[in-house]
Order: C-alpha cells, then structure tokens, then sequence
C-alpha cells in the first residue's frame, strides 16, 4: 500500500507539473496574442534616424588624419587634420520604436535600425597610406595647375569683371583645399610602415522626433548593441515614444519599415535650371547659369589649366566679352600704312592721339564715351630680310618723346629662314631699355605653309628667330598670330604656346580664348591725330597688371 501511494504522488506532481506548464505557455500565448501590434500601431512606431559617420586615420592610438568617406575608387573625400572640421556622410534610415522589455510597454524606449550602413568596409591601413599618398600627390598636381589658371585671370581682371568675385570665392577654397592636401601628404609621410597604422570608422547617431508642440527635434543616441543585422540604439535622454512596440512581434513588419534609406536623393546629371554649381564625371567643375539642363548664360569651367569664363549658349562655350572702358589699357600698332593712303602721304600727330572709336566688324560692349588715351604703341620695322619701314625711326623716336610705351615688331616670310630674317630684324630696329619686348608677327596662309614644308618647318624657324632675338635684347619675345593660326597650326608646337606670350588678332564680340598678353580687337578703329584706320588693341588686364608687365617683361 505504501508503494502505490508513492507511485501515485509521482504521477499527480507530473500531472501538476504538465499542467502549470500549460498554464504558463497559455499566459504566454494570451500576452504574445494580446500584445501583438496592428499594423496600424506598427506604423505610428516609425522612426527616422540620422546617422553621421566618418573615418579616422590614428598611429600609436594619436589621430593623424580624418575623412568623411571614400570614393568608388576608394580615394579618402573630404580629408582634414580637425576632428572638429571633418564634414561626416550623413544618411537617414528608417526605423521603429520599442519597448527595452517586450512585455513591458512602460520600459524606457529603443530605436531599432538595420545594420546596412556600415558595410563592414574596413581596408588594410597601412595599404590604404600608400595608396593615398599617391592619390593626394595626383590631386595635388591638379589643384596645382587649377592654381596658376585662375592667378592669371584674377591677376588680369578687375572686381568690376562680371564673374570675377565667383572665380575669387572658388580660387580661395581652392586655395584651402591646397594646404589641407598638402599637410595631410606630409603627414601620411611620415608614418612609417612599421608603425602600423588603424584605421576606424566613427559613427554617431541621432533619432528625428516630435515634440508635444509639434517641432521636429533631434535626439542623440548610443548604440546599445548590434545583434542579428539590426542595430539597437536607446535615447541618451531616455525619450519613450508613446507609439513604442514590441520589436520581437515585428518580425513580419521589419522589412518594409526598418532599413529603408531615406536619404534625400541629388538629382543625377547637370542642373536643370538657375545658378548652380556642379562637377562632371570628367572632373570639370562648372559655376553659373542652367536652362533646360545645359550651360547657357554666364559661368565659368575649370578642369586642370583649362579656364573658361564669359558665356555659354546650349552647353557650348562662346567666351568673355569684355566691357570697354576707360580703366582698360589700349594700345594701337601702325606700320607705312598710316603715313600712306592711296597717293596721299601723312604725318601722325602725336601731340593729339586719342582713340574715338573700336571698330564696326564685331558688336562691343561699350561703359561710356570712346575717348581712351593710348599707352603703347607697336611699329613695324622690318619684313623678310629685304624690307624695311621707311618710318619706324621717326615714329620710334616721337612715340617715346611722347610718353607712349613703344616695341618694333618684323612680320615673317615663308621666303628666308628664321636666322636670317632674326638678324635682318636686329640690324635694322632701335632697341633701348624700357622698350615694349619684341613681336614675331606670323600670318601665313594654310597653301603657304604647306608650301614651306608644314607646321614642323614652319615652327623650326619661329623658334630659330625668337631665341636669337632673346638672346641678343635681353627679353622673351611675343608672338602675333590670328585666330585661325590659332585653331589650325598652334596646337602644333606646344612649347611655344607654353613659353611665349601672345599677341591675337581676333575681330570678334568675344575675348580670345588663349592666355594672352595683348588683343588686337579691331583693324578699323579710329585714333585722333592718325589718317584712316588703325588697328586697335587691349592688354590683358588693367593697370597694376600693366605695371608689373613694364616691370618684367620690357627690355632691360
């Protein structure tokens, strides 16, 4: 009897056990059922999250460099030496409220986001130091030759040029960007790979809310841990949303709230209309006006040593028009043609030179009255090795008693060589100290040059007679050329289009498109004190640039 009441207890305490344990699965079931959220709820649990992060370069556990992120080609974007300065990616992603205990709706609030952000990216540092240093350098090189564009076209431009304090504003971030660039190189120098550089990712979160008065506010977050692929963050202010969820029933919601990137999108490809910034794929950089997606109005272009500033019309450029006024430095050049008009023969009155009209080929852009003084005047001396101006001497020696800044120019002939016709031009010209430097003027035809043997022939002997003339007055030399000359040939001989000074005749509404020391606008103009027309020029750029072209650039 004593063994069955024994044996019967087991089985009632079995009993007990199987039934409290469906008890508790029932309490269980009722709360999973009765906390289950609608979707409704699920909804007003939303959430947006601001997530800011950017990468530390640290040696021996000292920050040395900072960047907000990486390019496709895995070039560091925004590079600083100030934690302070660094400009994190931002992103937004959506998310939920819950509860910290999913049975406990009055538990402080967690936000919960997916862990898709991170990617997870973390390259080899000490590869990604080498790899910057050479990335850097490239940029550098760039920055560099953007440098020197835009110091000469602010050098020979005045604040009241149209466009010219944009150029200023983009040349002093630029500027900025230089010395950024060039502390961080010197610093990613000098760690050594020994030294084993980290490299990590900082990032910071922060949840957008509302509050009871209906702001927008943002809330700092940490984040509590990352589990499974979702990231849990709680409120540094321990903020409860009263929407707030249980996470462990959001499963069948999480995919399409959680992890969405909410990231406002930048329109793809140019702007379409207004005044706008924008960099192309081709490394170009564009400021100014858009219509219907494409440059037309005023704006400027830079790519390397490539500056391009005036208008635009349907994404071609036309060029920079000038305004035409007294500030300008003009200048004419003359030859016999001034002194001679069909039979008649004149004299230039010196005493009374003034320039009342720039032409009619092309529409100017005119501030005022044409009344300008001139500053400088070019005189033909020689051509070939046979022809001389019967008044470069007289017109030499009264342009200078005159004040005017006066240089000699020879025009060349496919018919002698370079040398020859250097020493032709040399014997027979006055050079004295201050003069204007010396003009090659070249304006052969296209049958022309072919017949001399082409651009290499061609090229040979202009480098023959500047070198020589350089040499014996003790200054560089200009060249004057045409437009077309431009377009067709000068492309050609790029050590000469880099190392000499030019001097363009282009008959046009728009600027030359070259860097250039003098433009020849018009060969109708009109000059008190001169019979019949006279070629009229423009230096390139104003006074203080005149200046400092007298200073350096005249003969010794």
């Amino acid at each position: 009897m004593v063994e069955k009441k024994k044996t019967g207890n087991k089985k009632n305490r079995r009993w007990g056990l199987k039934m409290a344990a469906l008890a508790i699965l029932f309490c269980i079931l009722f709360i999973y059922v009765a906390l289950r959220p609608s979707k409704e709820y699920v909804e007003k649990a939303k959430a947006v999250v601001e997530v800011r992060q950017h990468w530390v370069v640290s040696v021996g556990g000292k920050p040395v460099l900072y960047f907000s992120s990486f390019s496709p080609d895995s070039t560091c974007q925004g590079i600083t030496l100030k934690a302070d300065s660094v400009e994190p990616a931002v992103h937004l992603t959506s998310a939920v409220w819950s509860h910290l205990l999913p049975m406990i709706p009055w538990s402080p609030g967690r936000i919960v986001i997916r862990d898709t952000l991170n990617a997870h990216f973390n390259p080899d540092a000490t590869s990604l130091v080498a790899n910057q240093i050479a990335n850097i350098d490239s940029a550098l090189k760039t920055m560099n030759d953007e440098d020197g564009e835009l110091r000469y076209y602010l050098r020979v431009h005045d604040v009241q040029d149209e466009g010219y304090n944009m150029i200023a504003d983009y040349h002093s971030n630029l500027c900025q960007r230089i010395n950024i660039y060039q502390r961080a190189l010197k610093t990613l120098q000098t760690i050594h790979p020994n030294k084993k550089p980290m490299l990590l990712l900082v990032t910071n979160y922060s949840v957008l809310h509302t509050d009871s008065i209906g702001n927008t506010r943002t809330e700092p977050c940490k984040m509590v841990w990352a589990k499974g692929g979702k990231i849990r963050l709680r409120a540094k202010n321990h903020l409860l949303h009263k929407n707030a969820t249980s996470i462990w029933r959001l499963a069948n919601a999480i995919d399409t709230i959680v992890g969405k990137d909410l990231t406002p999108k930048l329109p793809s490809g140019p702007p379409q209309e207004g005044v706008h910034a924008y960099k192309a794929d081709d490394g170009s950089y564009y400021e100014g006006d858009w219509v219907q997606g494409k440059r037309n109005g005023f704006g400027f272009a830079i790519q390397g040593n490539r500056l391009r500033v005036g208008e635009w019309k349907d994404d071609v450029y036309k060029g920079e028009r000038l305004t035409y006024t007294t500030q300008r430095i003009y200048g004419i050049d003359i030859s016999k043609y001034q002194h001679e008009i069909g039979k008649k023969k004149y004299a230039i009155q010196w005493n009374r030179l003034r320039i009342n009209h720039l032409g009619t080929i092309s529409q100017k852009r005119i501030d005022g009255d044409v009344d300008y003084p001139i500053s400088f005047v070019y005189i033909k001396s020689t051509e070939g090795t046979t022809i001389r101006n019967a008044y470069f001497a007289n017109d030499y020696t009264q342009a200078r008693h005159n004040g005017i800044r006066t240089g000699a120019y020879h025009f060349f002939s496919i018919r002698s060589s370079g040398k020859d016709q250097a020493q032709y031009f040399l014997k027979n010209t006055r050079f004295n100290k201050g003069d204007l430097p010396p003009v090659l003027d070249v304006e052969p035809s296209n049958a022309q040059i072919r017949t001399m043997g082409g651009d290499s022939v061609l090229f040979s002997h202009i480098r023959t007679w500047m070198k020589m003339v350089e040499q014996q007055v003790g200054v560089r030399p200009i060249l004057y050329v045409n437009q077309m000359f431009v377009n067709n040939h000068l492309s050609q001989a790029p050590d000469i289009k880099r190392d000499y000074d030019v001097w363009i005749a282009r008959y046009g509404e728009y600027k030359p498109d070259v860097r250039l020391s003098i433009w020849q606008l018009c060969p109708d103009g009109r000059v008190t004190g001169i019979q019949g027309a006279v070629d009229i020029n423009v230096f390139n750029g104003y006074q203080s640039a005149f200046e400092e072209f007298l200073s350096n650039s005249t003969i010794p």
